[in-house]
Order: structure tokens, then sequence, then C-alpha cells
């Protein structure tokens, strides 16, 4: 009963979630139930570090959960559990133990695809963890090495795409790859990877943002390399595929809008369309045409879809109204968004977006307004049971007064934050 309260409390309340794990916890020792303990340690660790970001503790559980998952050779589990470890560490900058972590993950997917050759899933995750133990050894300074991982990674992720013919996860990492020798100042082989990704992207992909970002980033790499000929023709063809997304997606919002009853699969290939084209018209600048697209894909939303789908919406609303530099509008579709995330329960959600909001409120120097949802941010962190954000929230709002010489005001929460 405690397990299933722990998985419902999740989103809702980690707080809740953390105590009724505890209680799982404690029943699994006194029962001598290592696998249980193990399996209950890693759930404790992944909300330690990605709802509640105590990282000293979910270290804790994950160390100890590992140890217990290598000794009954529960491979798959070992492999899920330190892949989540070498992020934590990566998030607190400790890059060799991170690389340690990912290449031990990395290193049980290759013996359960030694077990199952035919299993892609197997080849993708070794793939991915390779990947992440690369860039963690290039933050430490070993070029070296970091080769070795990438290259490993992108050989399991090739397998993996020719086995399920499914692309897009090599064109991405082929994309991380390039970055590496972009920033080695290696543009050949950054140019490399680059074509390799547009070869593929050009059979297999159809996402027009992705597509897009490889011939940009192809038109980067050729004017440093001081080929301006070459370059123009990589972002004319950016532009284009940018274009023809916008109309696409402009063409789907006119579809949604004059069409009742849709058929679910018609309705779902629209919205996709819409939602492309709404990028498409951001990363081209066309602010109000995006907005005008997201305003109906809402309507749309409002009548037939999830309550997920409207705060992802209103999301992608307010960055488009902040980039048109309407405050007011950006709020109110922020508000809009955290009444629904209240709705349903998502405090942690609900702080996101109201962080957001806090930005947009900083980014036009809007003290007040700043100030009060900063207020207003601080129960929802409480609630979420998020000590170093809510930290984070009051030295936040302490630096926004001491920034406008509210000195007295601002060392009340100063000090409020040194308490937590």
């Amino acid at each position: 009963q405690y397990s299933m309260w722990a998985v419902d409390y999740r989103q809702t309340s980690p707080i809740q979630s953390m105590n009724a794990l505890v209680v799982v916890l404690g029943n699994a020792q006194s029962l001598g139930l290592q696998l249980t303990g193990a399996l209950t340690r890693k759930a404790l660790g992944n909300l330690y570090h990605r709802d509640m970001a105590r990282y000293r503790e979910a270290e804790e559980r994950y160390e100890t959960a590992g140890g217990i998952f290598s000794a009954y050779n529960l491979r798959e589990s070992a492999a899920l559990l330190y892949n989540d470890y070498g992020t934590l560490c990566l998030e607190m900058a400790r890059y060799i133990a991170a690389t340690e972590k990912f290449s031990a993950s990395a290193a049980h997917w290759v013996l359960l695809t030694k077990q199952s050759p035919n299993n892609s899933r197997y080849r993708g995750m070794a793939g991915r963890m390779y990947i992440k133990a690369g860039q963690a050894q290039s933050a430490t300074g070993d070029s070296l090495n970091a080769q070795r991982l990438l290259r490993s990674g992108i050989a399991e992720l090739r397998n993996e795409a020719v086995m399920t013919k499914s692309y897009t996860e090599l064109i991405r990492n082929l994309i991380i790859v390039s970055g590496f020798y972009h920033a080695q100042e290696d543009l050949p082989k950054s140019i490399d990877q680059l074509q390799q990704a547009a070869k593929a992207a050009a059979q297999y992909e159809d996402d027009p943002k992705l597509i897009a970002q490889i011939h940009q980033l192809l038109a980067t790499d050729y004017r440093a390399m001081n080929q301006p000929a070459k370059a123009n023709e990589e972002a004319a063809k950016a532009r284009r595929v940018l274009e023809d997304a916008a109309a696409a997606g402009t063409a789907a919002s006119t579809k949604l809008a004059s069409s009742a009853n849709l058929p679910a699969g018609s309705l779902a290939q629209l919205e996709l369309a819409a939602k492309r084209g709404a990028v498409a018209l951001q990363e081209l600048k066309r602010y109000p045409e995006a907005a005008a697209i997201l305003q109906q894909l809402l309507a749309t939303q409002k009548q037939v879809g999830t309550i997920e789908e409207q705060i992802e919406t209103l999301q992608a609303l307010a960055a488009v109204m902040d980039l048109q530099n309407k405050p007011l509008e950006s709020l109110n579709a922020r508000l809009d968004a955290t009444r629904l995330a209240t709705k349903v329960n998502k405090k942690t959600l609900a702080a996101d977006i109201v962080g957001d909001m806090v930005s947009a409120f900083i980014q036009i120097g809007d003290l007040d307004n700043a100030l009060e949802a900063l207020t207003e941010l601080d129960p929802i962190v409480q609630q979420s049971g998020n000590l170093r954000k809510l930290a984070d929230v009051r030295e936040g709002r302490g630096e926004l007064l001491a920034s406008h010489n509210r000195n007295e005001d601002a060392v009340v929460d100063y000090r409020r934050a040194l308490d937590i």
C-alpha cells in the first residue's frame, strides 16, 4: 500500500512520496528483503535527486542500491541506476565520478547486448551512456579519452538505428559529437559528423527544427573555415526547411480552426504540424504568427486535449510573448498554466512555471511583480520539499532587494535562506 502511495504522490507531493518510501524501506530492512530494499533505495534516490535536490541523500541511496544490484547480477537495474548516479555527479560538477558512473552503465548494457545481440534497446542505451561518459570526460580536460568514448557511443547508436530504422537518436548524438570537435577547433571532424547527420536526416528524419539545426551548424563551421559559399548554401537550406514547416503549420492551424469532430489520427497529425510550424516561425523570428498558431492550438486542446497539453502550449505561448516584449500577455499565459498545474496538484511543475514568471519580470525590470511572484513561489517550493530550490528562491529574493537598495529586507531573506 505504501509503495502505491509513493507512486501516486510523486508528482503531487514529493514529501509524502518520500515518507511512504521510507516506510517501505524500513519494512524491507526488517524482513531482510535486500532486492526490495535496493529498488526502494533507487526510488528514494531518484526522488531526492530529481524532485528535492537533496544530493547527499540521493548519493547514499544510489551507492547502496548499486552495490546490491551488481552483487545479484541484475545488469539492467544496475545500468539504469548508474545512469541516474552519473547524472547526479554531473550536476554536482564531479566530472571524473560522472565519467565512471556513465561508463559503468555502458559496460552493463554492452554485456546485455552480448547476451541478446538482437535487442536494439540494449545497443541504444549503451550508445547513450558512452556519449554521456564522453561528455563528462571532456569536462575533465581529457579530450583523447573523451573521443574514444564518443566514438564508441556513435558506433552503438548506429547499430541501433540500422536495426530499428529510426535515426533520430543517432542524428542528435552526431550533433553532440560535432559540438565536441567544434570546441576542440577541429572543424573538419565537426563537419564530418554534421554531414553524416544531414545524410541520415535526409532519408529518415521529419523534424524540421532538427534538420534546420544541422544546416545552421554546418553554416557556422564553414564560415569559421572561411568558406562563405558553402556557409550561405547551408544557411539557405536551413531557412527553406523552416519556411516549409511554417507554411505547413499555418495550414494545419487553419484546418484546426475550421474543422470539427476530426478523427483522432487526423487531429494528432494537424496538432503536430501546428506545433512544428509554431517552432519554425519562432526560429524565423515571425513571432506574431507563431503566437497565433499556439493560440489556435490551445483553443483546440481546451476542447479535446489534456491539461498537460494545455500547460505545455501555454508555456510556449508565454515564451513567444516574452520575445515580443509583451509582459502582460506573457503573465496571463503563465498564470493560466500555473492554475492548471495547481488544479491537477502538480506542485513541482507549478513552481517551475512561477520561476519562469519571475525571470520574465526581472528581465523587464518589474521589481514589484517579481517580488510578489517570489513570495508566492516560496510556499509552493516548501510543499514540494526541494530545500535547495527553496534556498535559491529566498537568496534570489534577497539579491533582487539588495540590487534595489532595500538592504534591510534583503538581509531578512538571506537569513531565511541560511536557516534552511
